[in-house]
C-alpha cells in the first residue's frame, strides 16, 4: 500500500514549486499567476542555486513530454532568473 505522505516529500514538493505548468504553459490551465510562480521560483533559486533549479524544472518539464528550451540561463539576480525561466518555457511551448 502507498504512503500518501511520499507525495509531499521535500522533493515532490520543490517539484510542484519548480512545475512552470502552473503558470499556464502549453496546454495546462493558469494555476497561479505569473507573478506568484517567479516569486517562487526566485526563493528556491536562493535556496539551491540557478544550475540545480534549472536541472528541476527540465526534469519536471520531460516528465509531462513538455518542450524544453534550448538555453536557460543558470546565473543571474533571482527574480529576473525566475521571470526568464518562465519566458523560455512559455516560449518553447505554446498554447
Amino acid at each position: 500500500m502507498e504512503d500518501p505522505q511520499e507525495d509531499f516529500s521535500e522533493e515532490n514538493l520543490a517539484n510542484m514549486v519548480a512545475n512552470p505548468v502552473f503558470a499556464g504553459i502549453g496546454p495546462f490551465p493558469r494555476a497561479v499567476e505569473d507573478s506568484r510562480w517567479i516569486e517562487d521560483a526566485a526563493t528556491m533559486i536562493e535556496e539551491e542555486g540557478g544550475p540545480a533549479f534549472v536541472a528541476r524544472v527540465c526534469k519536471v518539464l520531460t516528465g509531462l513530454d513538455l518542450v524544453i528550451p534550448d538555453a536557460f540561463p543558470e546565473t543571474g539576480e533571482p527574480q529576473e532568473l525566475a521571470a526568464e525561466i518562465l519566458r523560455l518555457c512559455r516560449q518553447a511551448n505554446p498554447e
